[in-house]
């Protein structure tokens, strides 16, 4: 359970003081349980898609909140984690049936305080096969409810699997919740095959700033890809890191930049989809812009690849070296240019610029490839070739020949002599892509 309100109204932790102690076993017995909600939102649909129910329990004393992590860590000590559990579950169902009457195609994001469900045999199936009964009470589906699991709360792969089975079994969705921190167990994702992953967020936390956080959260994107799962990123405070997490590929959104948990009565939905609205503009206009910019770069290059094979197919495969010395120092964004013929073999040098060629160590692993190489199994040899492509250019990827970020395209062209067909290749630094 996460996203805690600040600010003063909220307990961090038990008051030791007679008045002010909080008694977790009279809170269950009061029922003295506050649901609050956080929405998942989806920025390419423009719509609140679901929201996140946080439990808070009521003191007695002032009626001021106090954290379920308080709550929780009291709860065991007192061995009233299970009472405690199904108290908060009761409270966001109760709750999230009347939301679902007036929206009803909003999904529930509902957690569970894994050590609730004892010890083995599994307990976890047992409160799954619950709460269907629950849900009829509230005249809610299995298919309204997403059950939040965190893995990193399970010593035993069996006992993840057997909560993730019981949960598909009884129609419910389910969230896998804690990828990207630390402790977290990739190898889960596969075993219980969720159909959410959601991103954690002290991964998200500077991912407008970090290349490694996003090049993270981008595989985490990947992963769940591969597992036929939605990514959703937590954590989201600011417009820019929305931006960004959806360009990394994040499918829905959640944090305090489109709401703070709040109890139903606070619920704003008219100011949630006013910063859904704002993001969702910001986001086009960004991805308008790149693709704008792209494009002109992409202009520029078939510029630079008409004049190199105008020159080229002048000469005959003797002088592709001397052609391209003279050409490349014409062109900065160019790192390297060499020819190939139609089994991929190098037919000439690899002519390197002078501001991105380093004399290397024969020993290193970067150096360009000699006349005479082998590229066959390239990409940009075969899929041009294969797809029957005019040209073709590669993701950013790390040079052999500099050790740079570069990107390659390559093209066609027949050398006037005797049509000959070759494959020109230019290695982009990808900082002009």
């Amino acid at each position: 359970m996460n996203s805690p309100l600040s600010g003063g109204d909220i307990f961090g932790g038990a008051f030791a003081g007679g008045a002010q102690r909080i008694d977790v076993k009279k809170i269950v017995a009061q029922s003295a349980v506050e649901t609050h909600f956080q929405p998942l939102v989806s920025i390419k649909s423009q719509a609140i898609v679901g929201l996140e129910a946080l439990a808070r329990g009521i003191h007695d004393f002032d009626g001021r909140l106090i954290l379920p992590s308080t709550l929780f860590r009291l709860a065991t000590a007192e061995a009233a984690t299970a009472e405690l559990d199904a108290l908060c579950r009761h409270r966001a169902l109760e709750n999230f049936a009347d939301l679902r009457r007036q929206y009803p195609d909003l999904l529930l994001f509902l957690n569970f305080y894994t050590p609730a469900f004892g010890a083995p045999p599994f307990g976890g199936e047992r409160i799954v096969a619950q709460l269907p009964e629950d849900l009829a009470k509230h005249n809610l589906p299995s298919g309204s409810v997403a059950l939040e699991i965190d893995e990193t709360k399970f010593e035993s792969a069996a006992a993840l699997q057997e909560l993730a089975n019981a949960a598909k079994e009884s129609g419910f969705l389910l969230a896998m919740i804690g990828l990207g921190a630390a402790q977290s167990n990739l190898e889960r994702v596969s075993l219980c095959q969720p159909d959410l992953l959601k991103i954690d967020q002290s991964l998200v936390a500077g991912l407008e700033e970090q290349e490694h956080r996003q090049e993270t959260f981008r595989a985490l994107v990947q992963l769940a890809r591969r597992n036929g799962a939605l990514a959703v990123a937590q954590g989201i405070e600011s417009q820019e890191q929305a931006i960004v997490a959806l360009e990394l590929g994040a499918d829905l959104l959640q944090g305090f930049y489109f709401a703070r948990p709040q109890n139903l009565s606070a619920l704003d939905f008219d100011a949630m989809s006013e910063r859904i609205q704002i993001v969702a503009d910001r986001y086009k206009a960004h991805m308008l812009a790149k693709i704008n910019a792209r494009k002109g770069r992409h202009r520029s290059y078939n510029v630079i690849l008409n004049s190199i094979l105008a020159e080229l197919s002048r000469v005959q495969v003797e002088k592709f070296d001397a052609c391209l010395s003279e050409l490349i120092a014409l062109y900065p964004s160019i790192e390297c240019a060499y020819v190939l013929d139609e089994a991929g073999r190098q037919v000439s040098e690899t002519i390197c610029n002078r501001q991105y060629h380093r004399p290397l160590s024969k020993s290193s692993i970067f150096h360009p490839p000699p006349r005479g190489a082998d590229h066959s199994l390239q990409e940009y040899f075969y899929l041009l070739l294969d797809v029957e492509l005019n040209k073709f250019t590669t993701q950013p990827y790390v040079s052999l020949s500099t050790g740079n970020l570069c990107s390659t395209i390559s093209t066609l062209f027949r050398d006037a002599h005797n049509n000959r067909m070759f494959v020109l290749c230019i290695d982009v630094t990808a900082k002009a892509n």
